[in-house]
């Protein structure tokens, strides 16, 4: 990586024109990439991710440049032009001063040795779902994804900081026919380490998951059309993330976002409910010592007992709605501009209450234990989204599994409509495309909303 003494002296140079605030993003990140179609390897990749990225903020306006090139005299060129840019520009901009060299980017230098294992690890769970699975043939990709992240962050006010991120993230597609039709599903896991996913009990547990939920949409019936109480548990909290946390971001408040624009200290949902974005939740491959600002992470409480506390800010929107950093800058890697993105997001448990008596508390309604996709309005709040897997509620028991299957609702609406929470506590990982991709994780106790439109079809 660049010497600090280096890192210091180009942060000299953007400031020369003048500015508020400047910062070098430094990353040094291994990538190792896998796709299995059916048991056979259709796609590697083993590279390295090297780059700068050029920040100045004067007169509130933001210059952005990046290169992956690190001769000296080249890094010098870009930190004097974006100081220049900066002088006269009145404009935001983004620029590219040192264009990315492909081959410079992508250094295809794999360690055959490591791969090795890993592919052994993923025809080894793609064998034990074929061996589990007893409803027909199955077509399986399994898609595998391993950081490990360096990086280092220079700014103006004399600070070095820096931090490592490690992290699997894997992806199971399944499809079977049954009965002249096509039926898929999809399971997503996350691992600090490739030691956690190379486990035999870790890669049973994944292999059943994904053969519970095909059976499950196979065998399952039709949802019907209809307005009744649902309670969600197991990996439903995408519902915290999109129809709740984007709206509580700051750049999206900005920008327009009505939902919660304007509400810090009203009560926006039932007193059951508190959401909490800790970037610093233990285990969690999410969590780091610092956003990629260089701000330390925390854990922030966003809504409280029902009363709206506070939007997560990265360091640009903090200053200009004057709000606290709460250490949610966070971009994808070298090439993009931190912008306020969730961590680890969220709803509070209810130490009284267990997922059963939930459960029982529901004459005729529907369980659901996987939320997949969805969309939401972030002017109205409005949402919908698929169900990967339900079941029907009848007196207090779980019943039949549902199929094809959505709910749609209004955030603003479902917040209030908590009525009972759980004292269990389960994540989701998955991929936040909000601008650029960034891997986020979301839980949720076991909750009861007390009623939501779903609807399925045939």
């Amino acid at each position: 990586m660049l010497s600090n003494e280096d890192s210091k002296g180009l942060i000299y140079v953007m400031t020369s024109q003048g500015g508020e605030y400047a910062d070098l993003f430094i990353e040094n990140t291994n990538v190792k990439v896998l796709h299995l179609n059916n048991g056979n390897l259709v796609h590697v990749e083993d590279r390295v991710v090297n780059g700068i990225g050029y920040r100045l903020i004067k007169n509130g306006i933001t210059h952005y440049a990046f290169t992956n090139k690190f001769e000296k005299d080249h890094l010098r060129k870009i930190a004097y032009d974006i100081a220049l840019v900066g002088s006269f520009h009145s404009e935001p901009i983004a620029a590219d001063f040192g264009s990315i060299n492909q081959q410079d980017h992508l250094e295809q230098d794999f360690d055959f040795i490591s791969l090795k294992k890993r592919i052994d690890c993923l025809k080894k769970l793609d064998k034990l779902i074929r061996d589990y699975y007893q409803m027909g043939s199955i077509s399986l990709i399994i898609k595998f994804e391993e950081k490990e992240k360096n990086i280092k962050i220079v700014n103006c006010e004399d600070k070095v900081i820096r931090d490592q991120r490690n992290g699997i993230f894997i992806i199971v597609e399944a499809t079977s026919s049954n009965q002249g039709r096509n039926y898929k599903t999809k399971v997503r896991r996350a691992f600090k380490n490739f030691t956690n996913l190379n486990n035999e009990r870790v890669l049973k547990n994944l292999a059943l998951a994904v053969v519970n939920r095909l059976t499950y949409v196979i065998k399952g019936v039709t949802c019907p059309q209809v307005e009744m109480p649902v309670v969600i548990g197991g990996e439903g909290g995408v519902l915290i993330h999109e129809a709740c946390g984007h709206a509580l971001e700051a750049d999206l408040i900005q920008m327009g976002y009505k939902v919660f624009h304007n509400k810090l200290g009203e009560k926006v949902a039932s007193d059951l409910v508190t959401i909490i974005d800790d970037g610093t939740l233990e285990g969690s491959i999410i969590s780091s010592n610092y956003d990629d600002e260089g701000t330390k992470t925390r854990k922030n409480v966003l809504i409280k007992k029902g009363i709206l506390q506070k939007y997560l800010t990265c360091r640009q929107t903090a200053k200009n709605l004057d709000m606290s950093l709460t250490g949610n800058g966070r971009r994808e890697n070298f090439q993009y501009l931190p912008t306020p993105r969730m961590t680890n997001t969220y709803l509070q448990p209810n130490p009284d209450i267990s997922p059963e008596e939930i459960i029982q508390s529901v004459k005729e309604g529907i369980y659901i234990s996987a939320l997949g996709t969805g969309n939401v309005n972030g002017m109205t709040g409005d949402f919908s989204f698929e169900v990967i897997e339900a079941f029907l509620i009848v007196d207090g028991k779980i019943f039949v599994p549902l199929k094809n299957m959505v709910i749609v609702g209004n955030s603003k609406d479902i917040l209030q409509k908590i009525d009972m929470v759980g004292n269990d506590l389960n994540f989701t990982y998955g991929i936040c495309n909000k601008f650029d991709r960034v891997l986020v994780s979301a839980g949720i106790p076991t909750l009861r909303i007390s009623k939501i439109k779903v609807g399925g079809w045939k």
